[in-house]
């Protein structure tokens, strides 16, 4: 069978109840890596089993978190705490049903990439 290949990325935006907005990513891993344009100090951090990429990005004000599972990179940036951020990314799962659903509307031209 043909394999539909997804390169999407996906971005949802949370609003927290102070009006506080997040912003999370799903990255297919590429070889090009994660960059930055500004001088930051970065912090490794778990999560769950795999490690993440933890700065604070002084001229926005916001927190920034990446991380991957070995498929996707995924990324929260937002104004909450670091703490916060790692407890959003530890309650991510990758959502097996959803990614075949949208191989088939791709498929079918139901949508368009």
């Amino acid at each position: 069978p043909e394999r539909v290949k997804i390169d999407d990325w996906f971005t949802q935006y949370y609003k927290d109840e102070d009006g506080r907005v997040i912003c999370f990513d799903q990255i297919p891993i590429t070889p090009s890596g994660i960059g930055y344009s500004y001088d930051t100090e970065t912090q490794y951090i778990k999560i769950k089993d795999n490690v993440g990429i933890y700065f604070y990005n002084t001229q926005k004000g916001t927190h920034n978190l990446y991380w991957d599972n070995g498929r996707y990179l995924y990324s929260l940036t937002g104004s909450c705490s670091k703490n916060k951020l790692v407890r959003m990314a530890e309650s991510v799962e990758l959502n097996e049903d959803f990614e075949e659903e949208l191989i088939e509307m791709i498929k079918n031209e139901e949508i368009s990439r």
